[in-house]
């Protein structure tokens, strides 16, 4: 069986996990795709059905225009007439850095020697009050849908095991944040149930940046442009050229599309 881990749940010190259906022989619980309480000693703590996963297929940066394309494949565990769901989107950006004092960053820590013998706080507390030699990771400089979800993302009627496509954009071209370091985006899906408020299910992927546009391979022989890795637009490793588009990873670290 494929586990996917999704969080630690407080207070009950258990990991929740996602379980495949029909991969649960050994479980009371059969049939359908849970979600799973296991505690760290490996009991069985809780079982509830996941109502639908999510996977996010890899976004794709066209530097050119600014524009990061994706789509997320949406499949629900149950069917439902008049469905309460949505999807939402957050664009992730690590490796922000700055000057000046919109980038500072408050110090409480500094010359607190009661955490000097801790090697994980006595960088902190050597250091100054307001630092600014600081790197950001993980901060949501953009979104889409994200109070109430986007209207149709998800069809009103939802059937089990059938899955759904939606199409969407982030364009990049105007926020600042993004071009400090368009390697290190990523975006966020979000399932959403907009009766209960919860959000059910989240898919990451970190996106891929295109510098050159769809490109023929016979045109790749400029110095670096050696292939080292080559995707299929869902993001799944292959070894061969496949049909349609292809993500081609050059050595020179730039990311190519190639149409075949």
């Amino acid at each position: 069986a494929v586990y996917r881990l999704f969080w630690i749940w407080p207070p009950a010190d258990a990991v929740r996990i996602l379980l495949p259906a029909g991969a649960d022989r050994d479980l009371p619980l059969r049939g359908v795709e849970k979600q799973l309480y296991i505690g760290r000693r490996g009991e069985l703590l809780h079982a509830e059905l996941v109502e639908g996963a999510v996977s996010l297929s890899t976004p794709v940066l066209d530097e050119k225009t600014g524009q990061v394309d994706f789509s997320a494949d949406v499949t629900f565990q149950l069917n439902r007439r008049s469905s309460p769901y949505t999807l939402a989107y957050v664009l992730l950006a690590d490796g922000l850095k700055g000057t000046g004092a919109d980038w500072e960053q408050r110090n409480f820590l500094a010359g607190e020697d009661y955490y000097r013998d801790n090697e994980d706080f006595k960088e902190l507390v050597d250091a100054d009050e307001y630092m600014t030699d600081v790197t950001y990771n993980n901060v949501g400089i953009d979104a889409i849908g994200i109070s109430n979800g986007i209207s149709k993302s998800i069809s009103s009627t939802v059937e089990e095991g059938v899955a759904q496509t939606h199409t969407a954009q982030f364009n990049i071209s105007n926020n600042h944040l993004a071009k400090i370091n368009p390697a290190g985006l990523k975006v966020v899906a979000l399932l959403y149930n907009t009766t209960d408020k919860r959000i059910l299910n989240a898919d990451r992927k970190q996106v891929v940046v295109v510098t050159d546009g769809i490109r023929q391979m016979d045109t790749e022989d400029n110095e670096g442009t050696e292939e080292v890795a080559r995707y299929t637009l869902g993001g799944v490793r292959v070894s061969q050229p496949v049909k349609g588009l292809n993500l081609v990873k050059m050595r020179n670290g730039k990311v190519v599309k190639v149409m075949r």
